[in-house]
């Protein structure tokens, strides 16, 4: 039942290997990938828990992303950061104790936000600028040439919000 789960298809990984501490990133999904990642726990990571690029889809349901902001010195990183295309689905996941955005979604980026929870999540905006160019300095300049702007996710009403923005578009 638990672990990695490999078919033609598709990934499936469930309660296994993504509840290590303070790691830079929990779980990096590109290529182009579709991985489901379901009922995992992701503490404190330094940079982000998922991070996915390169036109990546993963659906992300049921997990649990805690930033660490109650504990002293514990991560300083985003719950899931999507960028280069990617999308997928990110539903009724937990996201708490965060003192920067738990998702930070890039404008060529379209995932499916659905039934999330936030809870004690209160973005500090120097940590949060502080971050973002951190990230700036990360990536390859070229690549914010396509993609420059971002959103951030910090509350059911922001979700809610931008599931209104996305119906209308479509």
């Amino acid at each position: 039942e638990d672990g990695i789960r490999d078919t033609e298809l598709w990934l499936e990984f469930r309660r296994v290997l993504f509840r290590s501490k303070n790691s830079d990133v929990g779980i990096y999904v590109g290529q182009g990938s579709s991985p489901v990642l379901k009922d995992n726990e992701l503490y404190a990571s330094f940079f982000s828990g998922v991070f996915a690029e390169f036109e990546a889809k993963p659906s992300m349901v049921q997990n649990k992303f805690n930033g660490g902001a109650t504990h002293a010195g514990t991560g300083k990183g985003l719950g899931v950061l999507l960028i280069s295309g990617s999308c997928g689905l990110i539903g009724k996941n937990l996201f708490e104790d965060y003192e920067v955005s738990p998702i930070m979604v890039f404008s060529t980026c379209h995932p499916l936000l659905k039934d999330n929870t936030y809870m004690n999540i209160q973005v500090d905006e120097e940590r949060q600028k502080e971050l973002e160019k951190q990230m700036l300095d990360q990536f390859q300049a070229e690549m914010f040439k396509n993609d420059e702007y971002f959103y951030i996710v910090d509350s059911e009403i922001t979700e809610k919000e931008l599931d209104r923005k996305s119906t209308r578009l479509n």
